[in-house]
């Protein structure tokens, strides 16, 4: 039996009421190359893949890198006690300490980013590109920045490279850089100053330094003493060697 060949396409009648359908198979090679990259650019805008990274304030990666390979997350709480009677404790307080986060990340292409314009450029050397990847995590280690740390289920914000670290390992490339970057969050805070409509005072003070000075009453003025110096400087002193002798004769 001889098999009826497939239509590429459905036969549109040509009558009054129905439009003329061009066909993709009948344009040039160069047109059917571009509906080809409009529809790649499409599909890539509604089947988006999950967005893994850290991201600056305005949504700037930290670093190109080809993919994360890691991520853990931490966060605890402290309970206070004291202890009571009977040697037993109680719980007083619960304190939400700051989340602390690790990344790694994986560089091996010749990707890196653009600072003027933040797109990504491809320098045509792994080595060119590995090396902007450690610069750029290196400068946003030393910096105060707050970054984002970004998965698909939750983001995490406001968080600052406390440090990081890197390895290069021959089972997987000794090309392939595996770093390590360690966050924990930032809670800003505003500092709130309050001025006091009354004076303060010491006069309640239980040290004698601390009370102000009182005022009991007017007090005369008078000459002050002369100093032992210049009651010194007014002695007679042969007057007074005289007396001396004197006393010591009698003495005989």
């Amino acid at each position: 039996m001889a098999l009826i060949p497939k239509p590429p396409y459905p036969n549109v009648p040509l009558t009054t009421g129905v439009p003329s359908l061009p066909r993709l198979a009948e344009l040039p090679q160069q047109v059917q190359s571009i509906f080809g990259i409009l529809e790649s650019a499409l599909w890539d805008k509604v089947g988006r893949k999950p967005v893994w990274g850290i991201f600056d304030q305005q949504g700037k990666p930290v670093a190109i890198a080809d993919s994360v390979l890691d991520l853990s997350y931490r966060n605890e709480s402290k309970i206070s006690g004291f202890p009571v009677q009977a040697g037993s404790f109680a719980n007083y307080n619960k304190v939400n300490n700051p989340y602390e986060a690790r990344v790694t990340l994986i560089k091996g292409s010749n990707n890196s980013i653009n600072p003027l314009t933040n797109s990504i450029l491809n320098n045509g050397s792994s080595v060119v590109g590995r090396g902007d990847f450690l610069k750029a995590i290196d400068e946003a280690a030393k910096s105060l920045e707050l970054f984002n740390i970004v998965t698909p289920e939750r983001n995490y914000l406001k968080a600052n490279i406390e440090g990081y670290d890197y390895r290069r390992e021959s089972s997987n490339g000794a090309n392939l850089l595996i770093v390590e970057l360690r966050l924990i969050e930032i809670r800003e805070v505003t500092a709130k100053y309050a001025q006091s409509k009354e004076k303060p005072t010491t006069e309640n003070s239980k040290e004698a330094p601390a009370k102000p000075t009182q005022t009991s009453g007017n007090v005369q003025a008078k000459t002050p003493n002369d100093s032992v110096l210049k009651q010194i400087s007014d002695i007679n002193w042969s007057d007074l060697g005289n007396r001396v002798i004197t006393g010591i004769g009698n003495l005989l």
